[in-house]
């Protein structure tokens, strides 16, 4: 079995209206937690930080169940520092679960969200860096 026949069978069938491969439904996830201000990045199962230039990085960072009639996932991100972590997880918890429902018309019943570690911003470390 070649890698395309793999990746045709994981798939969510609703309806028989259309189908998705679960992947999609992660890259939408991926790019709606990365898109949330307060969150410096995705991080795989084992806390480790995704950085953007590897291909599978929304594969490692999110998973997909799918229930009888809705999504079940979970969301593994850095928050950055200084953030407060509950209202962050809040947030990305509610633009989940919007962007997903808005783009597929399916409903998500749970959001997982694993704060898996804390980001510290590139240009914050320059500034002080070129204060001294």
């Amino acid at each position: 079995m070649n890698p395309l026949q793999k990746k045709v069978r994981k798939q969510v069938n609703y309806n028989d209206d259309y189908k998705m491969s679960v992947d999609s439904y992660k890259k939408i996830a991926g790019k709606a937690a990365l898109g949330i201000r307060g969150v410096f990045g995705l991080a795989d199962s084992d806390g480790n930080v995704i950085m953007e230039s590897e291909i599978d990085m929304y594969k490692n960072a999110v998973i997909v169940k799918e229930s009888s009639s809705s999504l079940l996932l979970s969301v593994n991100i850095t928050a950055e520092y200084m953030e407060k972590i509950p209202n962050l997880c809040l947030k990305v918890q509610k633009v989940v679960r919007d962007t997903i429902k808005a783009m597929t018309d399916i409903p998500v019943s749970s959001v997982s969200i694993r704060v898996a570690g804390i980001g510290f911003p590139v240009k914050r470390q320059q500034k002080k860096r070129s204060k001294k």
